[in-house]
């Protein structure tokens, strides 16, 4: 279980993702250093989506805002915001995967995005892997959302599942290998 310390809070956005059997709603999840308010929440939410979401969600998924908690309280923000890249999606067990990256050594520093509704069919190759332009332009989109969030005082953070206090985040990196989910058949 996460620790949310003073003086930090958890940010959820929330996306609507066409899947097999219907619409099903899939999240991203990231920590940041300030307490949990409506406006610090309207500021992460507007960033994706500005930096994020306007450029590279599917016009198929809709990004429908989100929730900021800490220890006190949680606040709530509803948007209904349509990406607008018209290209057939994926299977729903593919991701990109954005490693966060930070200064601290070991794996409690390392955390990782797996943002839905940004990646195509045509985004990687036969054998999972992303073109290196592709990646570039990922760098640059998902830096440029870092800066925001940095920009408008709520610097990302890995949150852990103790006391320690949360690792800031210096960049972000998409990696160039399709990201799976992978289940069990019984």
């Amino acid at each position: 279980m996460i620790v949310i310390p003073t003086g930090f809070s958890q940010v959820t956005l929330d996306f609507q993702i066409p899947a097999p059997g219907g619409t099903k709603v899939a999240s991203t999840t990231f920590g940041v250093r300030e307490i949990a308010r409506s406006d610090v929440l309207i500021g992460c939410a507007d960033a994706y989506n500005d930096e994020v979401w306007q450029l590279i969600g599917s016009v198929r998924c809709r990004m429908l805002g989100g929730n900021i908690r800490d220890a006190i309280s949680t606040y709530e923000y509803v948007m209904d915001e349509p990406g607008t890249v018209a290209t057939a999606l994926p299977p729903p067990n593919v991701s990109l995967l954005v490693k966060k990256v930070t200064t601290g050594a070991g794996r409690k520093n390392r955390g990782r995005l797996y943002p839905p509704g940004v990646v195509y069919e045509n985004t990687y190759d036969d054998q999972g892997q992303m073109a290196p332009t592709d990646q570039a332009s990922y760098l640059e989109v998902f830096t440029a959302f870092l800066d925001r969030l940095t920009d408008v005082d709520t610097p990302m953070v890995i949150l852990h599942n103790d006391e320690t206090e949360p690792t800031t985040v210096e960049g972000l990196a998409p990696n160039a290998i399709a990201a799976t989910q992978r289940r069990r058949l019984r």
